[in-house]
């Protein structure tokens, strides 16, 4: 029997769980470096984001160490997307890091209406660019 078969869909989950985090850490990191540009306003609140993702993608490291699971095999895939992801947003500036966050972080749409330019072009990229990453997560 190899690892693999040994796998719960539980571990698969985890396994996602902990890329999709790192995927989010690298957004933040993205927009924190473009934002000092573009944005500089915005962060405070960015780099307690990026934390808040750190935390996140430590309990899921923990949790995979502790069942002896290695990572997802798309980990550094969620990683670079998600660095660009961010870089591209921070580098359009406030409009289109608050448009991104606004798909995570209910604090962040009180800034924007969702009717907005940024929140039509930016919502269904992040939706898409998600569901594609979980979808080959579960599959790699």
């Amino acid at each position: 029997m190899t690892s693999r078969d040994a796998e719960t869909l539980g571990d698969r989950f985890l396994k996602v769980d902990h890329a999709g985090e790192h995927g989010a850490v690298n957004i933040y990191r993205g927009q924190a470096w473009a934002a000092r540009f573009t944005a500089p306003d915005l962060l405070p609140e960015l780099r307690e984001f990026h934390a808040h993702e750190c935390g996140h993608r430590a309990l899921f490291a923990a949790e995979l160490q502790r069942r002896a699971r290695r990572r997802c095999r798309s980990y550094a895939l969620c990683g670079i997307g998600g660095w660009a992801l961010g870089l591209i947003t921070g580098l359009l500036g406030r409009g289109a890091i608050v448009a991104e966050e606004t798909e995570h972080h209910d604090r962040s749409a009180e800034r924007l209406s969702p009717d907005s330019w940024w929140m039509k072009t930016i919502a269904p990229i992040v939706s898409a660019s998600t569901e594609t990453v979980i979808w080959l997560g579960m599959r790699l």
